[in-house]
Order: C-alpha cells, then structure tokens, then sequence
C-alpha cells in the first residue's frame, strides 16, 4: 500500500507535539529567566550606599637601591661602547664579588654630540643598578666604584617579603573597618540588615626615600669619595577598601 498507515501518521504526530512542547518550555524558561534578572537588577535601585575606608602603616625599608652611570665621549660609537664596556665589566666584577649584592646593567645609550650642524664627537652612557639588605656593604661597594662611575641615585624600599607580610595584615584590617562602617550606616538609618554588593580592596605605599641623587661623575685620576652615610626611613604602605552595600 502506498498510503502511510494509522501508525506511522501517529507517531509524526506525537514528534510535532513533543517538539511544540519543548519550544514552549524553552520560551517560558527564558522568559522567566528574563523577568527574574529584570526584577534583581530593579532590586538594586534603591538604598545603595558608597563607602570608603583605610588602613596605613609604616613600613621599614630593609633595601637598599643604588643607581650608578658609565660615561664616556669618543670619535665613533665604537670607541664610546667600547670604553663603557670595558668600564662596566669592571664594575661587575666588583660587585659580583659581594654576594649580598645584586647587580643589573641598564639603559644603554648614544648619541652624537654636535657643532652647529656637524657631528663633533659621541656620547654614551650605561647604568648600572645594585640592590642590597646589607647596607654597609653595599655602601662600600658604591665607594668602591665611584672611582670610575658617577652615582645617579640611591633609595630606600621596603622588600617583597616586608610588604607582602605586613599587606596581610592591613586587608584584615580594612575589610573589618569596612564592615564596622556599614553596620554603623545600618544602624544610624535603623535598618534590619544590609548587603554586601560590590567592594575594591588596592594597595598602594608611599615613593622610596631618596637619599641621593645626581652625583657629578668623577674622574678617573681624582680622589676616592668615602662612602656615603645613609639613613634607611620607612615608608607608608596603605590599603583602600571601598565599595557599595545595599541597607534593606
């Protein structure tokens, strides 16, 4: 028979009807969904409240950055990194013989030097940065060194481990001043509860202390300076907590 039996027109039936059912569970789904989002953010709209706290304190400096500069002027560019080369691998060897020292070279520099319109000579220049919790020896070192490098800064900062260890304790600090502020805001408009809806906690310390800066380089046949007398300080170390409660 060519026809499509009673069976067979039931079962195309009964997968339209399952298929419409679906589609019309989905669409009421999401139109639930939708209505449910509409209905939170709506609930968001009122007695919001902004707030800020936070907590500081000070902090040691336990390192110690010196910054110091290779100069040099010659006919080409050769002969400029040439004499900064040989003057930096000096100074390397010294201070990689202080092993409470860490040493990095940086910005490495030329430039020609002009007479009106016309190249006189070259100019460059090489920094070499040491880092150091020891500071007499570091303080030798750059005595050392100033021999034949000019100092261009030295500062004073907190180490990694200092800020991470007292970091903790200050977030605990400002979240539960945080909070002591929303339950007075609570309280203060006589409301039963609040909620919590965004909050930002960032930390932030103070700039280095800056003991020196801007040293005239030296030349080669001058005296040895004595070392420099340094006087760490501490530095601020703060961390903001804010956000938005919502008073219900």
């Amino acid at each position: 028979m060519n026809g499509v039996s009673g069976l067979e027109r039931f079962s195309n039936a009964s997968s339209v009807a399952r298929w419409i059912s679906i589609a019309a569970f989905a669409s009421v789904a999401w139109a639930g969904a939708a209505i449910s989002g509409s209905a939170w953010a709506e609930s968001l709209n009122y007695n919001l409240v902004n707030l800020s706290v936070q907590a500081e304190r000070d902090v040691p400096n336990d390192l110690m950055r010196v910054t110091l500069k290779a100069s040099h002027q010659g006919d080409s560019p050769a002969d400029v990194a040439e004499s900064i080369n040989q003057t930096m691998s000096w100074a390397l060897g010294k201070a990689k013989s202080v092993t409470s020292v860490k040493s990095e070279t940086q910005h490495y520099q030329t430039h020609p030097v002009y007479e009106k319109t016309k190249i006189r000579a070259w100019r460059g220049s090489q920094h070499l940065q040491l880092e150091s919790k020891h500071f007499s020896e570091l303080s030798e070192l750059t005595r050392e060194l100033q021999s034949k490098l000019a100092v261009s800064s030295m500062q004073f900062v907190p180490t990694r481990e200092t800020r991470e260890s007292v970091e903790t304790g200050l977030i605990n600090e400002a979240i539960a001043k945080f909070s002591q502020r929303a339950e007075q805001v609570q309280q203060q408009l006589k409301a039963d509860d609040y909620d919590l809806v965004s909050m930002n906690v960032n930390t932030q310390g103070q700039r280095p202390t800056v003991a020196y800066r801007g040293a005239k380089m030296m030349a080669m046949d001058s005296a040895v300076e004595s070392a420099p007398a340094v006087e760490a300080g501490t530095s601020v170390l703060t961390v903001n907590v804010n956000g938005q409660i919502q008073i219900k």
